[in-house]
């Protein structure tokens, strides 16, 4: 296979026991790999393969546990970490974010949507971009300071879908920094549907003292009550100390 010059789209569907990748063609014109809907990949050897001109990477519909993942991501992604733009994740068992995500500089979408994510952790989606992140129907509870980056570090995103996650708290230290990105650089969009944010002190930072700042969020609903963010009035914050 690694003879086959032409070869630019691989697709593995519905196999079973993988051993290793080697072998795989090295040339730039191989763009895309996809593996879907299939298994076993405990006995893996994540030895990297050389996919240097790899844009596009599936691995989506596996049912990946996080060390399935990471053992495929190191074989596949490690040579093509410059390259790579495209990389689906989604409808596996994921408790977290690979680690080694954030070092594909130029990865532009990225889905992770459909697993079971708990928390995303201090730079664990720190892409420069720019980059949509999707995350959807995950079962997130915390969103740590720095998740995106920190006020340094910060990318382009130009979408984070966090819809239909656990959390119930938008803190100030986890999306402040990437909120005032996305008003500076003008674009730019986090989506909140059907996240129960608790519209408490907590949320004053936003709702009361960065009100701009609602043009990049979309769909934001206050637990409970069914209104929207963008219909909070800032007095409802007067008591809330400075964030």
């Amino acid at each position: 296979m690694s003879n086959m010059k032409e070869l630019s789209n691989f697709y593995i569907f519905k196999s079973r026991g993988f051993s290793s990748f080697q072998g795989l063609p090295s040339h730039s014109n191989f763009k895309l790999m996809s593996i879907t809907e299939s298994s076993g990949f405990f006995s893996l050897d994540d030895t990297p393969v050389k996919l240097a001109g790899l844009d596009i990477l599936y691995l989506n519909d596996n049912q990946l546990t996080d060390s399935e993942a990471a053992k495929l991501i190191k074989a596949l992604a490690s040579t093509s970490a410059h390259s790579l733009v495209e990389f689906r994740l989604y409808n596996n068992k994921l408790t977290r974010v690979p680690d080694l995500l954030s070092s594909l500089p130029n990865i532009a979408e990225l889905s992770l949507n459909n697993n079971a994510i708990t928390s995303l952790s201090a730079n664990s989606l720190a892409f420069k971009g720019p980059i949509s992140i999707t995350l959807n129907n995950n079962q997130i509870k915390t969103v740590q300071p720095g998740a995106f980056g920190s006020l340094r570090t910060t990318g382009n995103f130009v979408i984070i879908r966090l819809n239909r996650n656990n959390f119930n708290h938008l803190d100030y230290n986890a999306f402040q920094t990437v909120l005032k990105e996305m008003a500076l650089t003008g674009h730019g969009t986090v989506e909140l549907g059907q996240v129960p944010i608790m519209c408490d002190c907590n949320l004053a930072w936003l709702l009361r003292d960065n009100r701009h700042l609602l043009a990049h969020v979309s769909y934001g609903q206050c637990s409970g009550e069914s209104v929207d963010f963008a219909d909070v009035g800032p007095e409802r914050f007067d008591s809330c100390p400075a964030a």
